[in-house]
């Protein structure tokens, strides 16, 4: 909150600054805002230990910040791994899911036609073409009679043709759209699922700054554009568009739609301690 506020009062872009400069400002701006924040307080008469201020951007606070870092490394409790990240392209950071909220947008589900290796044609419905090249498999569940002949057998996408296997999964929804959903990496949580589970390819094609990569002619594009471009793009194959409400994950600061980008980050390892820690939070009153 404290780097918006600055980006917006100083009318400056944080990631077009050296690091050091915009740490300065921070502070300046900081010293201005809490001067104004203690009238406030004082204004309605509340009662506050001044001593006890501090802030979060202080060589104090980094410091402990960082030695708790050290300190839960030493203790092996840190682990580094390149995993699928939810993304905010505006801010250009990882987002945790406490930052995240879910907004309601209108879309469209296009039905488009992929092919198979019997030479017909089967119909997935997505509200998102432009992950197309990241498409890595499609699923249906196993007991979905329309489908069940499919298991095991490939099929072919309608953009740069590539083979991808189609599999029986009881995640599948086969009420939802056509019954047959496209798996990409990584157009959502579930997609991470599947992945993980079917050990599946990874794909990359969205960038840290919300463009197109790894996709051919689509390179650069931001994904709103490629979205349009694709769906032009596959002519007839597009058999019908429909308008929906969707609810999509956004940053909460930002506003941005996220995406769910492959990044290096640090993990606490707190899943080993997860009954411990849910009986310290039911022992509060």
């Amino acid at each position: 909150p404290t780097e918006r506020l600055v980006e917006k009062v100083k009318d400056v872009r944080a990631s077009h600054m050296q690091r050091h400069e915009f740490v300065e400002m921070c502070k300046q701006v900081v010293e201005e805002s809490e001067e104004s924040y203690k009238q406030i307080c004082k204004s309605v008469a509340l009662s506050i230990d001044w001593s006890q201020e501090y802030q979060t951007i202080s060589n104090t606070s980094v410091k402990v910040s960082q030695m708790s870092f050290l300190d839960l490394y030493k203790k092996n409790l840190l682990e580094r791994k390149y995993a699928p990240t939810f993304w905010d392209p505006i801010d250009m950071t990882a987002i945790a899911q406490a930052e995240m909220e879910d907004k309601e947008k209108q879309g469209h589900m296009a039905y488009i036609e992929f092919g198979n290796v019997s030479g017909s044609s089967i119909v997935i419905a997505t509200t998102r073409p432009e992950m197309i090249p990241a498409c890595v498999a499609l699923f249906f569940h196993p007991d979905d009679e329309r489908y069940k002949h499919l298991s095991g057998k490939e099929a072919t996408t309608p953009i740069y043709n590539h083979s991808i296997p189609i599999i029986a999964d009881e995640a599948v929804d086969p009420e939802k759209g056509t019954g047959l959903v496209m798996c990409c990496t990584f157009g959502d949580i579930q997609d991470i699922e599947w992945w993980k589970k079917h050990n599946l390819e990874l794909k990359d094609v969205i960038s840290l700054y919300g463009r197109m990569k790894n996709s051919g002619s689509y390179d650069g594009m931001k994904v709103s554009e490629a979205r349009k471009t694709i769906l032009e793009d596959l002519g007839e194959k597009v058999l019908k568009i429909e308008s929906v409400t969707q609810f999509v994950k956004c940053a909460e600061r930002s506003g941005a739609p996220l995406e769910i980008i492959p990044t290096n980050q640090w993990y606490i390892k707190i899943l080993d301690y997860k009954d411990r820690l849910l009986g310290k939070a039911n022992e509060c009153e």
